[in-house]
């Protein structure tokens, strides 16, 4: 190096030799060496650009920013090289470093809408709302092309549940997006390895298919999230005309669908879902809730037209081998999936009641019930089933279509499945209450109750609290405590006053403990909720039982004319219930004095044909009641 003569220096020179005779070289050299180190530090600048363009690996990532690093040591007055090094860091996941790398070169330049976006951006990843609405909301004042920040600003707000708020921005960047300049597309990025907050358009303007694809089906969750379900739909399908090779928006439309109740449509839509994408288990577990769906609409709809109670199934009995089949195939993908074992254990358990209820509902309808033709759900969106065939009807055993396991061994099954759910899951309080009534159906009431204790005292929300108070009384009454069995009830009762399954349960054991005249409260108010509901097979079902109960109540209250109304309305409904109703009015009916209708009710109850398993006692007490009446009618004739 070149020493001066002069006596004063720079402090950067402060080694240079006096001595030297080359005058005024010193004065320019500085500023020669600082040229040098600017050209240094730029190109290990486009050095480690060059390498977090192609980079796949973390090994990548971290030599361009060690490239990045050594730039910034030699010029940290560059923001560029912040924005590049805090953008490697983003890469790999390193979310708080790349806050600090865009926070210093915010502080070299405030004026950069892409600092702020990105540094916004990883405030959302680590969750901390209040930080990302900050910055995207500096970068949307302080860009020409807003719709990009609104985008993510809408991410933001609905990932922290402001549905409303995440509606108005992706509305706002949908809108925006669209008339944005093509020139505008990728003003912001060059400074950064991929540090733009989001691509620019494929087409030139806008903020691309795959944004808009995006901001569509997020905000048809946020109008899910509000009930908005029509506008969903409409958002979902618009995404899938932009990406129709898109399962997880064939998905998304087909939770929708489920949501409206139209599950056909929605078993249409998870199978468009399959077809995009086999491997995912959780379309199998989805479709197959909603082939349970749709067997139990169909089973409504048959005893609608049967007008029959004494054939009520669960309805599985067509759409069965479809449920297991697609909960099997998820359970095969993802054998970890608590859900789908659940699920397997629902439908086991349907078909288990389905064969328990088959023989008693033989012998009470005069229809056959052995086999009926039913036609099998068509799994794709053409209304063919899995082979690509048409739908067709065929004579199908009316209790099981799918093996040959006895009501019991499907009731065991269930209750594996099920078993396995709370294994996978055991803070899961759904597979808990699963599990307590499977034990309650088989009648090992002291146990359940234990099970359904357990689950209340484990603090659960108050639907679940309210349907676990309920089992819980149901025990109760089946193990004889029905003070115990009272007070869950009327606690049910006072979190959900218009239950109408609670008021009946409460009834019955106020009837029981012939506490009539609130059993008839009970079932009066009952009614009056259910005979405001829309009109259903369900609805219509209940109404009967509840008529034939309080005319029971009404008898014991002597109550004769009331008892008669409530006992023929449910009888004329198609009310059987082992004639207990035939039973009730006949009772009635002697009351009032009217023998001859009475001893027709009661020889229709006493009928030994159709009820075999009659007890001698209950006969023995008929044929006394019989003979009353035939006496009062021969009193009568004298």
């Amino acid at each position: 190096m070149m020493r001066s003569n002069q006596q004063t220096s720079p402090p950067k020179t402060h080694g240079v030799d006096p001595t030297s005779g080359a005058a005024g070289v010193g004065a320019l050299e500085p500023e020669a060496k600082g040229q040098q180190d600017l050209q240094h530090a730029v190109d290990l600048y486009q050095k480690g650009m060059e390498i977090a363009h192609g980079a796949t690996t973390f090994e990548d990532h971290c030599r361009a920013i060690e490239s990045f690093s050594l730039a910034i040591a030699i010029r940290p007055t560059q923001a560029r090289f912040f924005l590049a090094r805090g953008n490697a860091f983003r890469a790999i996941g390193e979310l708080e470093r790349a806050v600090k790398d865009y926070g210093s070169a915010l502080s070299l330049d405030d004026r950069s809408a892409l600092y702020y976006a990105n540094r916004g951006a990883c405030y959302r990843k680590l969750n901390q709302t209040a930080k990302a609405l900050e910055d995207l909301t500096s970068a949307i004042e302080l860009d020409g092309r807003k719709a990009p920040h609104y985008f993510i600003r809408a991410l933001v707000l609905h990932d922290a549940g402001f549905y409303r708020e995440a509606i108005v921005d992706f509305s706002k960047a949908l809108e925006d997006g669209s008339t944005a300049a093509a020139t505008n597309a990728a003003a912001n990025n060059a400074g950064g390895s991929g540090g733009a907050t989001v691509a620019p358009p494929a087409n030139g303007g806008g903020i691309g298919i795959r944004v808009e694809y995006r901001a569509l089906q997020t905000r048809a969750n946020c109008y899910r999230r509000l009930g908005h379900l029509s506008k969903c739909i409409e958002d979902l399908q618009a995404a899938i005309k932009l990406d129709p090779r898109n399962a997880s928006a064939f998905s998304a439309l087909a939770l929708a669908h489920f949501e409206c109740g139209d599950f056909e449509r929605s078993a249409d839509g998870f199978t468009r879902a399959i077809e995009l994408n086999s491997g995912n288990a959780s379309y199998f577990s989805y479709r197959g809730l909603c082939y349970y769906r749709q067997g139990q609409a169909a089973a409504a709809k048959q005893r609608q037209q049967q007008n029959s109670i004494a054939t009520i199934t669960s309805g599985m009995g067509a759409f069965a081998r479809q449920c297991l089949a697609d909960f099997n195939k998820c359970i095969q993908l993802d054998g970890r999936d608590p859900q789908a074992y659940f699920y397997r254990g629902s439908v086991r358990l349907a078909l288990s009641l389905d064969l328990d209820q088959a023989p008693s509902a033989a012998s009470t309808n005069s229809m056959s019930t052995d086999a009926k033709p039913v036609s099998l759900p068509g799994a794709a969106s053409g209304g063919v089933n899995d082979s690509g065939e048409a739908p067709v009807s065929e004579i199908v055993p009316a209790a099981s279509i799918v093996s040959y396991l006895s009501a019991s061994e499907q009731l065991e099954a269930a209750f594996a499945d099920i078993e396995m759910a709370c294994t996978l899951c055991p803070s899961g309080i759904p597979y808990q209450i699963g599990m307590a009534m499977i034990t309650q159906l088989k009648q090992r009431h002291s146990e359940a109750r234990s099970m359904f204790e357990a689950i209340a005292a484990s603090g659960s929300d108050n639907h679940k609290s309210v349907l676990v108070d309920f089992h819980t009384a149901l025990c109760c009454h089946a193990l004889g405590d029905h003070e115990r069995a009272l007070e869950l009830l009327t606690d049910a009762l006072d979190v959900v006053s218009d239950e109408p399954i609670f008021l009946e349960a409460r009834g019955l054991i106020l009837q029981e403990l012939s506490v009539h005249p609130l059993a008839v409260a009970d079932f009066s108010y009952a009614l009056e909720l259910l005979e405001g509901f829309e009109e259903s097979n369900a609805t219509t079902t209940q109404i009967l039982g509840l008529r034939y109960l309080r005319g029971e109540s009404a008898l014991r209250l002597g109550r004769f004319q009331d008892a008669v109304d409530d006992c023929s309305a449910a009888i004329t409904g198609g009310y059987t219930a082992d004639m207990a109703a035939h039973n009730a009015r006949g009772m009635a009916l002697r009351g009032l004095g009217s023998y001859d209708l009475a001893l027709r009710d009661l020889n229709v109850r006493i009928s030994i044909k159709r009820f075999p398993r009659m007890t001698s006692i209950v006969l023995c007490c008929l044929q006394v009641h019989r003979l009353l009446c035939t006496l009062g009618l021969c009193g009568a004739s004298t």
